[in-house]
């Protein structure tokens, strides 16, 4: 799976893809990046904040 297809991947559905739908263009529209990646950068980003939320879970069931 390439980087691309898992940001896009991370914005598919639910409230991220409606966060991805509305920032996407609007960030395009004023920077010289290309939707598409900013769409994936979002989708990076969100999907980065779920790793790490889940690392600390474990984290502290593992400490108990």
């Amino acid at each position: 799976m390439a980087v691309t297809e898992l940001g896009h991947a991370a914005v598919s559905s639910g409230w991220r893809k409606k966060v991805a739908d509305a920032a996407s263009p609007r960030v395009a529209g004023r920077t010289p990046v290309a939707e598409r990646h900013v769409r994936t950068a979002i989708g990076l980003a969100l999907f980065a904040v779920s790793v790490v939320y889940v690392v600390r879970t474990l984290r502290g069931a593992a400490a108990g």
